[in-house]
């Protein structure tokens, strides 16, 4: 197994945050130009016996693409199945997802304050000196992110790395897609 040692990942992280808006899209441009290449390219070598598998073939975007990560984070499996069944069961139409990155937790939300609202989420705030605690809402979802602390001591150094857990949940159901946009929610 070999060991990957990224330096100076602040810096990288202060660029991404200032970047602007139009480069973003143009960075999303091109990437979807390349995918679609990508999917020509996979129709064009698959094998034609019925012609099935090339038709198969379609670009789809992420399902959470407008909830960015920071660089350096990755995914964590939840180990246990208690912990599975307790989140399925609190919300059938929720997801669950955790992430683990070596970035101290005020830099974390300052990440997802700036970059959660340039992907166009209204942020309410409800953090504390212990945890990270941010409401986020667009007109079809909810995004709730919790950020805690995970302080490692190797060789007497202390080491900050940060949970970030996302719980995501779609607004509407299969039989609300047919809502008229021009109408009004009335409380």
């Amino acid at each position: 197994m070999s060991i990957v040692e990224i330096s100076n990942l602040d810096r990288v992280q202060r660029l991404f945050l200032e970047l602007p808006k139009k480069q973003e899209k143009v960075v999303d441009k091109n990437g979807l130009t390349f995918m679609k290449s990508v999917r020509k390219s996979a129709k064009l070598m698959a094998p034609r016996d019925t012609g099935e598998l090339a038709e198969s073939i379609r670009l789809k975007e992420a399902k959470y693409s407008d909830i960015p990560l920071p660089v350096g984070f990755r995914f964590v499996e939840l180990k246990k199945e208690s912990e599975k069944k307790s989140i399925s069961k609190s919300n059938e139409n929720a997801d669950f997802i955790c992430y683990q990155g070596n970035m101290p937790v005020e830099q974390v939300l300052d990440y997802y304050r700036a970059n959660m609202e340039r992907c166009g989420w209204r942020i309410d705030d409800l953090s504390c000196t212990q945890e990270g605690l941010l409401f986020c809402n667009k007109r079809s979802k909810s995004c709730v992110i919790s950020v805690r602390d995970d302080l490692k001591k190797v060789g007497g150094t202390s080491i900050p790395k940060s949970h970030v857990y996302l719980f995501i949940k779609n607004k509407f159901q299969e039989e609300d897609k047919k809502i008229d946009i021009n109408s009004k929610i009335v409380f």
